[in-house]
């Protein structure tokens, strides 16, 4: 069932690569360093577009914990392992909405010891 979860957020990836995008002019232009990059905003302002046509020259892999599907989710390793393999082994990791997950800090943090390259969206103070 992950595995179908994350094949069907893989190809709202692509969807979302193949929509119109106006390039802007950020100061994200820090999006290869090892620091975790958090993007913040209301809802619906364009933080996963834009962090998705940003990164769009390398393999990226995009989850969004906004998917009903994820919220029991409880063994977070697995979902890397399985989002590694669906998505090849990507270069930069999205992760959409993830203060929906329990103790999303600490699993982001562990991530990033390990080398990923990371992007965070979120929508609220947590």
């Amino acid at each position: 069932m992950l595995k179908d979860i994350l094949i069907t957020q893989k190809r709202d990836l692509e969807r979302k690569l193949s929509e119109h995008y106006v390039k802007r002019d950020s100061s994200m232009k820090s999006f290869g360093s090892e620091l975790i990059k958090v993007i913040i905003g209301p809802r619906r302002s364009g933080k996963s577009f834009f962090a998705i046509h940003n990164t769009s020259k390398k393999k990226s892999c995009y989850i969004n914990f906004d998917d009903e599907r994820l919220a029991n989710l409880d063994n977070l390793d697995e979902l890397v392992d399985t989002a590694n393999e669906v998505f090849g082994n990507p270069d930069v990791w999205i992760f959409d909405e993830i203060q929906n997950v329990d103790n999303w800090e600490l699993f982001v943090n562990r991530l990033q010891r390990r080398g990923l390259n990371l992007i965070i969206t979120g929508s609220n103070s947590n």
